[in-house]
């Protein structure tokens, strides 16, 4: 095994290496790099947050810049070095250490090794130079206990390196800071001064523009590891194909190993529940499972013409493919934080059955139907309503098998769509309610409803009955809406736990049924964000001075 940590290279005994080791601890633990910190070892504090680079085609692509790096080879510029390379921000903490085979592994202390030495005239020395991330939480007061300074360091690096090509707008700016810090906690309340101070990096970085993350050397070795480094990787009881026939011939071998993509949810069963993994099988890096299909805008009027999304298809990928789907983009945005983002797939979120899950009620609602095989390379399809048998339970605990894609009619995206997540926070939050809804409009009457819901029972479901209740009547009935509403509260039994009661969960989803009717009728409703609360807070503070 093999991969760059900062600028050191790294090999491994493959035999000697546990799969259930998480970077974190390898860092903490075996390197002594001590500025990645333990919090929740859950994914969701940030304090461990490292950046993980990929060299050039094999990146994931979480910005809309066109990189350089195809047409300036590095050795010709080396301000372009880093360009060859695509970092984004992970959480080391659910991160096996074997997924990272081939990657440039960036942590914080890298951030002062590369900085350029300025000059300290008052006692003729020399000092490392901070980062723009680092030198702009040292202007604005932005780090209290410290704790979870490194982790927001590393956001805001990972931001730093996706925009360094930004103008100046100021609020456009702030959001892209708040989003991209959505996954870090700070204990010490002070994210007012992390949050000026992720803007003012920017300026920093235009008034003196930072090293490169990857110097020539370090982009020559990661284009070295990338040369050999692309067969089937196999550590001790831990593979990772790049085929799909490779995925199915160590499947038929090891039908008891666990399947493993983004890990977001798996790896909580080994830093939370302390369970031991004996056998992986990643395919996060499967060229068949990472591709999207979806047919131009002409043919996806065409009732025939499909959308394909590759089971590994990260959520971030998924963001940027469907970036002119506002409603799936927003709810895109509320599943985890950006370092869960970036690795969460999928497939993964469908296959993980989980009650909760954000994006099976979208696909119920979009009548996807489940591309499988199994070990024998037998390929079979289902549809999502038929995918899951119960809590925790779909087809695939009959036989070893894996997800290979999604797919859907392309024209359901030109149907009304509207998808509701409540949780308690906006960010990095689970649901207490998913809904998810599309109607199929001709001559102002549904011709096709579909509604779903997450987090309301031990499965993703379908509120058929309710369904039934608007075909053939036009939108502009009232009548429709309450008879649906009656028929949602007689076939919902949702379930009462910490996130929210019975009660409340069917009042919900009446209610997001409602709004979305409302909504497809023309009404302009709000919708609860992040400006809603920032003008909310704002009004309660006028308010609680006026009565002072």
């Amino acid at each position: 095994m093999r991969f760059v940590l900062n600028q050191e290279l790294i090999e491994l005994d493959d035999s000697q290496i546990d799969i259930n080791l998480s970077l974190l601890r390898y860092l903490r633990e075996f390197k002594h790099l001590c500025g990645t910190k333990e919090g929740c070892a859950s994914g969701d504090c940030g304090a461990c947050t490292v950046l993980l680079g990929h060299y050039q085609d094999d990146a994931i692509r979480s910005d809309k810049l066109t990189s350089t790096a195809q047409t300036t080879p590095p050795e010709e510029n080396d301000n372009q070095a880093n360009k060859a390379i695509h970092y984004h921000s992970v959480n080391a903490c659910i991160l096996p250490l074997s997924a990272i085979h081939c990657r440039h592994v960036v942590t914080v202390e890298h951030l002062t090794q590369i900085s350029a030495t300025v000059p300290n005239t008052s006692a003729g020395e020399h000092l490392a130079s901070l980062y723009p991330s680092q030198q702009a939480m040292v202007e604005h007061h932005a780090s209290q206990c410290g704790f979870c300074t490194p982790g927001f360091v590393m956001s805001l690096t990972g931001l730093l390196e996706r925009r360094t090509q930004i103008k100046a707008d100021t609020t456009t700016l702030k959001e892209s800071v708040k989003d991209c810090i959505a996954g870090n906690l700070c204990r010490c309340t002070g994210y007012r001064p992390i949050v000026e101070a992720g803007v003012h990096m920017f300026d920093l970085a235009m008034i003196n523009p930072p090293a490169d993350l990857a110097n020539n050397r370090i982009v020559d070795t990661m284009k070295m590891l990338n040369t050999y480094g692309d067969s089937s990787k196999r550590t001790h009881q831990y593979w990772q194909p790049v085929s799909l026939n490779e995925v199915c011939n160590i499947l038929h071998a090891q039908p008891e190993a666990r399947i493993i993509a983004g890990g977001t949810d798996l790896m909580l069963e080994v830093t939370q529940h302390f369970k031991t993994l004996t056998k992986i099988i990643d395919i996060s890096r499967v060229a068949e499972l990472k591709q999207i299909t979806r047919p131009a805008v002409e043919n996806a009027q065409a009732r025939e013409s499909k959308i394909r999304i590759g089971a590994a298809v990260t959520y971030t990928e998924l963001l940027h493919a469907f970036s002119d789907i506002q409603t799936l983009q927003q709810l895109i945005l509320r599943i985890g934080a950006e370092q869960v983002r970036n690795r969460g797939t999928v497939g993964g979120n469908i296959a993980n059955a989980s009650p909760i899950a954000d994006l099976p009620p979208v696909f119920l609602a979009l009548d996807a139907n489940i591309e499988i095989i199994d070990g024998q390379q037998k390929k079979s399809t289902v549809n999502i309503d038929a995918f899951y048998s119960g809590y925790k339970h779909t087809v695939l605990n009959d036989t070893p098998a894996c997800i290979i894609a999604i797919e859907f009619n392309a024209d359901y995206l030109n149907d009304f769509l509207r998808f509701y997540k409540l949780s308690k926070r906006i960010e990095d939050d689970i649901s207490s309610v998913m809904t998810a809804v599309r109607f199929a409009i001709e001559n102002n009457t549904v011709k096709d409803v579909r509604i779903a819901f997450g987090g309301m029972a031990a499965t993703p479901i379908r509120a058929r009955q309710s369904e039934q209740c608007f075909i053939g009547k036009s939108i502009d009935d009232e009548q429709t809406l309450q008879t649906a509403c009656n028929a949602l509260r007689k076939e919902l039994s949702p379930m009462s736990d910490v996130r929210a009661s019975a009660e409340y969960r069917l009042n919900m989803a009446e209610n997001l049924l409602r709004k979305a009717w409302l909504e497809l009728n023309g009404h302009h409703l709000p919708t609860i964000n992040q400006t809603h609360f920032t003008q909310s807070s704002q009004l309660r503070t006028g308010e609680e001075q006026s009565h002072a």
